[in-house]
């Protein structure tokens, strides 16, 4: 990476005239000031109606001959304030690093990084209250006109809105919604919030991303990737080159090519989730590893606020659970609860999919649900419960995942009963590359 000198020089060209406006003033903090969002730790939300897909009775660990493993990291810190109407605004900037591991002949070695910086500013906002507001070139602004690829890939400097929601209105690009209104920027804490979830989901579209170009480059071996793939698909859109309709059933739009693009990233993907927050209330993971549908146990939605359409590609991942580490609870004092050594499976459909169903495995459970009026749910069940081929992809992968049991990193008590020891190791790579909150703040 460039020393932090060119790093600052490169930033404060970036922003340019900001920096002498007489509004604009450096944050002074000693020591700086790390904005924080903790992980969940602990399942504790029961939800009834689950539909369970497919149990697995006898799993057999075994190790991945080649994998990838993908995690990502952030630090966020309050840069500066534009002064709007007496009240000082934050203006804030976050180090993302996403990176992957390859683990081949029983070798852990990093394989590629993303290491960005991203500028988040309320500008629409300061501007609609007539005040200052920072406006970057569109090239290096992640917003709602998406080509995320093109953008994070060529520039190590970004800019974010985080007053304008990354999702459209009805028909038109422009037609935006503010997430943060002008009376609402005397809130720091929503704005601190904001920031903190705005760098998140950049995070995760980055992780996106380079599943994307492993996938390109390697179409036999997995990628596992630390959290839940349900959180990657709302936002496919905005990468420009991935785009994983969650809105309405898909499979009239999807062309036989796209249906076959969706399934070359999607059979290659698999998600690892160690903060299970919602669970089932049949689950006896002594009994097998347990396979249900996903949006309603993803943790993303709230069957009480949120109207899903069980048909979104949400609803082609299943959610398998399993106790990583139950052995280890008794040696873990801390930690008390079963549950706690819970982990999440999230297997996408294509992934234990015949290549012969690539070109049209949308439609073919879009014409299952037509033909005989099942649920979408009960049509891949009955669909893995007849298929061979299915059942032992699916044993395949959860196979793999136990087999990642050990060795246990050394870490918390909660990630010791949870987390898998190359994507720990991911971790402390990535983790390595972060700047301290005090050079980030030191930047301008």
């Amino acid at each position: 990476m460039s020393s932090i000198l060119d790093l600052r020089n490169r930033l404060r060209q970036v922003l340019g005239g900001a920096l002498s406006n007489p509004h604009v003033r450096r944050a002074t903090f000693t020591p700086a000031f790390e904005e924080r969002a903790e992980d969940i730790r602990i399942g504790n939300t029961v939800v009834r109606d689950l539909e369970l897909i497919y149990r697995i009775s006898d799993v057999i660990p075994q190790v991945i001959d080649r994998a990838y493993f993908i995690d990502g990291t952030l630090r966020t810190v309050h840069l500066m304030d534009i002064e709007c109407r007496g009240i000082q605004v934050p203006i804030f900037l976050s180090q993302i690093i996403v990176g992957a591991t390859i683990r081949e002949n029983n070798e852990l070695r990093p394989y590629r990084i993303l290491n960005k910086f991203i500028i988040l500013a309320p500008s629409r906002a300061l501007s609609t209250a007539n005040c200052y507001g920072i406006y970057l070139p569109s090239n290096i602004t992640l917003d709602q006109t998406g080509n995320f690829y093109e953008k994070i890939m060529n520039n190590d400097i970004l800019f974010t809105d985080i007053s304008l929601r990354f999702q459209l209105r009805a028909q038109s690009i422009n037609s935006v919604s503010l997430s943060i209104n002008p009376e609402e920027l005397t809130g720091t804490g929503k704005l601190r919030s904001k920031a903190r979830n705005r760098a998140k989901v950049i995070m995760r579209i980055m992780e996106l991303l380079l599943a994307y170009e492993i996938s390109r480059q390697d179409r036999r071996s997995f990628i596992i990737m630390d959290g839940p793939i349900g959180l990657l698909l709302p936002y496919s859109r905005l990468t420009g080159v991935i785009n994983l309709e969650v809105d309405e059933f898909p499979s009239d739009r999807y062309t036989p090519q796209a249906q076959r693009n969706l399934y070359e990233l999607l059979s290659r993907v698999i998600g690892v989730v160690k903060n299970v927050e919602i669970i089932p209330p049949d689950l006896f993971p002594q009994q097998g590893v347990p396979f249900y549908s996903f949006p309603q146990v993803s943790g993303l939605v709230d069957p009480e606020k949120e109207e899903v359409d069980r048909d979104d590609l949400r609803s082609y991942i299943l959610a398998g659970y399993v106790q990583l580490r139950p052995d280890l609870l008794r040696e873990v004092p801390s930690i008390w609860s079963s549950a706690s050594a819970l982990i999440r499976v999230d297997v996408p459909l294509p992934a234990i999919l015949e290549s012969s169903l690539s070109s049209n495995w949308l439609t073919f459970f879009k014409q299952r649900v037509d033909q005989t009026g099942l649920p979408l749910t009960q049509a891949i069940s009955n669909h893995i419960n007849s298929s061979t081929y299915s059942q032992q992809r699916l044993s395949e992968i959860v196979s793999y995942i136990m087999g990642e049991a050990y060795p246990v990193p050394s870490t918390s008590p909660h990630r010791m009963l949870v987390e898998l020891y190359p994507i720990a190791e991911t971790e402390y790579w990535i983790r390595s590359k972060l700047l301290s909150a005090e050079e980030l703040a030191s930047l301008i």
